[in-house]
């Protein structure tokens, strides 16, 4: 077969498209677990200033006798008891008290959803464009990965093609030249049968 002949005759294997890479998710936050113990002093103080700024006169004065008997009664129990006993006179009841406790915990309830607000707003100020930025880079990351691997397949279908074509060339060329030097040793001969010839 000539060269053109196989040229023509050629079956190029066709290439299966990538299967585009999957687009990474952002990472998730991680949840950060505090105790009692962990907690900053300094963020307990300034809240429970803040809160305490809710409490009527009762809660107040409770808190301020009670913790002036701390250091001389350590058992919650007791020094209540002692410290209710204390406000008696100016007629502080129970009741009073705890309704001073449930203003107090109205007033953390609305710190909590101003401090989730606020937290939520410095999320946004201060990665919501990170965040962005990654989706992005992301989604560039995959689609140069899918190019990656096309160019892969690429690479090895154009290897074995040339590969396919040398072999062929490469057979073709010595076709011919066995075919030359067939041709030739026959001319030859011929020659020298018909030189002999001559000379007769």
């Amino acid at each position: 077969m000539s060269v053109l002949g196989y040229l023509k005759n050629m079956v190029v294997e066709e290439i299966p498209e990538p299967v585009p890479a999957p687009v990474a998710a952002i990472p998730k936050p991680q949840i950060v677990s505090v105790t009692p113990e962990d907690i900053d002093p300094a963020i307990r103080k300034l809240l429970e200033q803040e809160i305490q700024v809710a409490a009527h006169p009762a809660y107040s004065q409770f808190l301020t006798i009670s913790n002036s008997m701390a250091a001389v009664i350590a058992d919650d129990t007791t020094r209540f008891r002692a410290t209710l006993a204390a406000l008696a006179p100016q007629k502080v009841s129970v009741t009073d008290i705890l309704l001073d406790v449930d203003e107090c915990i109205q007033a953390l309830d609305k710190k909590e959803r101003e401090a989730a607000a606020a937290s939520a707003k410095t999320r946004q100020t201060r990665i919501g464009a990170k965040e962005s930025e990654l989706k992005t880079a992301l989604a560039n990351r995959a689609r140069l990965e899918q190019e990656l691997a096309k160019c892969h397949q690429d690479c090895a279908r154009l290897e074995a093609e040339i590969s396919e074509e040398t072999r062929k060339i490469a057979d073709t060329e010595a076709q011919f030249a066995a075919a030359i030097a067939t041709y030739r040793k026959e001319l030859n001969e011929r020659k020298s049968q018909i030189s002999s010839l001559g000379k007769v």
